[in-house]
């Protein structure tokens, strides 16, 4: 835990845009979330399965954009539009995802379609799914610091 905060503040800087997908504070919460607050950079949070506080308890943290949980946003890029959401766009081999959320796996695959995504960035499973193409779970890769430039140059360079 100590590593990310130390590689937090070598990567970014106070104007910096930092996105957290979820499931960033499941144990101790108020303490992990204002230890995050103390670092630079705006911050938005995509809301996960396993964050059970309601959104604006989370902006006391200075969180400056709080998604729901059933959200998911599309940022533009010169690759073309991503989707980002604390799960990801559309099943993947070996991904654990509850039966309950297939519902909401498939209605951001709809928002990809619709989108014309190019990528699914997500984080809601740690790690443990079969990567694919269109897919980005950041917790898969470590660093777990990157910016948005790395990751889309990674994928389509």
């Amino acid at each position: 835990e100590e590593a990310f905060f130390i590689q937090y503040n070598d990567v970014v800087g106070t104007k910096d845009i930092v996105i957290f997908l979820g499931n960033i504070a499941v144990k101790e919460p108020a303490y992990w979330l204002q230890r995050l607050s103390e670092l630079p950079g705006s911050k938005a949070l995509f809301l996960g399965d396993k964050d059970k506080n309601r959104p604006k308890w989370y902006s006391k943290f200075g969180f400056e954009s709080i998604v729901d949980f059933n959200e998911s946003r599309i940022l533009q890029t010169k690759y073309g539009n991503v989707l980002v959401s604390h799960l990801p766009a559309f099943n993947t081999e070996g991904m654990r995802i509850a039966p309950n959320l297939h519902g909401l796996v498939a209605k951001f695959g709809r928002a990809f379609d619709r989108n014309n995504c190019v990528l699914s960035i997500h984080g809601h499973t740690m790690g443990q799914g079969k990567l694919y193409p269109r897919t980005y779970d950041v917790s898969h890769y470590t660093p777990m610091v990157k910016n948005l430039d790395q990751i889309l140059h990674e994928k389509f360079s």
